[in-house]
């Protein structure tokens, strides 16, 4: 599988999350993120907001057994 990393580009959706993962969760040395340089603000935690935020799916219906 990893021998095909380098012919396939990536979809634009997978290369957005990528620079949103890397712009807020990446450090500097200085313990800056790149988003944080960029406004000059400190963001909330992009892991904690998009769990606090986030529509988990419905937990599955219990099987119905036949045997009986």
């Amino acid at each position: 599988m990893l021998r095909h990393h380098g012919r396939h580009r990536l979809s634009d959706t997978h290369l957005k999350a990528q620079t949103v993962v890397h712009n807020y969760s990446i450090k500097n040395s200085d313990g800056t993120t790149p988003a944080e340089r960029f406004f000059e603000t400190k963001h909330t935690d992009l892991f904690e907001c998009l769990l606090d935020n986030m529509n988990f799916p419905a937990r599955p219906r219990k099987r119905f057994n036949h045997t009986a």
